[in-house]
């Protein structure tokens, strides 16, 4: 958990955050799996792995004329292509909130244009409905075990939503697929099911 220090000087505060430690097990730079085991959920990380990719400002899908969720299944889509992967980190949560630029490599039209990937494994305690909050500019997708749950999409407005998908009890990959490709950067996902927990995965052992 961060640390807080308070210093106060006359009428001023200053606040001092610890940055977050990312978990132990990194994960492997030789393989391209980014979904890992399921984690040791009695002692588990909260938090995601995240994957980065640029998309140029010549890309087809960038600055549409109507920018509107283009497929259900985001699968079949070229905005995750290993050759436009910039970078992978520990993200702690997909809190991102509005004007998130976490890609500038100078190419033309950077920052605008970007895409990213976020694994994690959840846990969900009992079967039922799990209720989310999600919201994105311009598109994201939940996929639970490769399965499309849940997707939102906006290029003007940012307007997180709760949303709601059915989930048997027992332990998935879960991952989030996002896009900026129009407008102002935004991003926010959480799991608001008290019984449903996500944890990084576990790379140890994962091939």
């Amino acid at each position: 958990m961060s640390l807080l220090f308070f210093l106060a000087f006359g009428c001023s505060e200053y606040t001092v955050r610890e940055e977050e430690s990312p978990p132990v097990a990194e994960p492997p730079t030789d393989t391209d799996d980014d979904e890992g085991d399921a984690p040791d959920w009695a002692d588990c990380d909260r938090g995601w792995l995240a994957n980065y990719y640029n998309l140029e400002d010549t890309h087809p899908a960038v600055e549409p004329a109507e920018p509107t969720l283009p497929v259900d299944d985001p699968s079949s889509l070229d905005w995750w292509q290993d050759a436009d992967l910039r970078f992978e980190r520990y993200e702690p949560s997909l809190d991102m909130g509005v004007g998130w630029w976490p890609l500038d490599e100078g190419l033309s039209g950077d920052p605008a244009y970007f895409s990213a990937r976020f694994n994690a494994w959840v846990f969900a305690e009992d079967a039922g409905d799990v209720e989310v909050v999600l919201g994105a500019t311009t598109d994201a997708w939940v996929l639970i075990d490769g399965r499309p749950v849940a997707s939102v999409q906006s290029s003007v407005e940012f307007a997180p939503q709760t949303l709601r998908f059915p989930l048997q009890s027992g332990q998935y990959p879960i991952e989030l697929r996002f896009a900026h490709r129009t407008g102002t950067s935004a991003l926010r996902f959480r799991v608001l099911s008290e019984s449903v927990t996500v944890c990084y995965p576990d790379f140890e052992d994962a091939g």
